[in-house]
């Protein structure tokens, strides 16, 4: 049996505020597991989101420090970042029938028939693809509109909270504040 000993740091940040979100407890393990090569843990409220790079050209501190929030988020399992819209979905459905019937492609009876069946009428595109489809075409999939997700976007801001904190301890300026030095 081989026994190894690893260094590993562990930081606690607390009563962390984001642009919009705030947050309790972040734990956060990094560790540097070979020549620029490490990784991190991150925990809170009882979930943990872990992410490894091979070779970053540096330590985990600065390489994680200096990468885009998104990108980490990414690599650490963040939570989908978008979801169907329905409302967005029924306006695009609106205008789309008014040119339609503006450029007369649907006569007026047609056009007032979808229109009333319009609101609720796009809340699951899977059993809703025959109203979707008579609105758009067979191209409806493509029409469906999208929006970002409170649980991304929450984790999206508590990465740039660790990101926040890394600096903070290793007394690494921001981009802003390096530029204006």
């Amino acid at each position: 049996m081989q026994i190894a000993t690893k260094v590993v740091t562990q930081i606690v940040i607390t009563e962390a505020k984001g642009k919009k979100y705030g947050f309790s407890t972040i734990t956060v393990m990094l560790e540097d597991t070979a020549h620029h090569a490490g990784k991190i843990s991150i925990t809170h409220d009882g979930k943990t989101w872990n992410g490894y790079w091979g070779s970053m050209g540096s330590t985990i501190v600065p390489f994680f420090i200096g990468c885009d929030s998104t990108y980490l988020g990414g690599n650490l399992g963040a939570p989908a970042s978008s979801e169907y819209d329905f409302k967005a979905t029924e306006r695009e459905a609106k205008r789309y029938l008014k040119e339609r019937r503006r450029d007369k492609e649907i006569d007026l009876e047609a056009y007032q028939e979808l229109l009333s069946k319009i609101p609720g009428g796009m809340r699951d595109p899977h059993h809703d693809g025959s109203l979707l489809s008579a609105v758009f075409g067979p191209d409806w999939p493509h029409c469906l509109k999208s929006k970002t997700t409170e649980q991304y976007l929450h984790f999206i801001e508590m990465v740039e909270v660790v990101q926040q904190a890394l600096r903070q301890m290793t007394n690494t300026p921001t981009e802003q504040g390096a530029q204006a030095a």
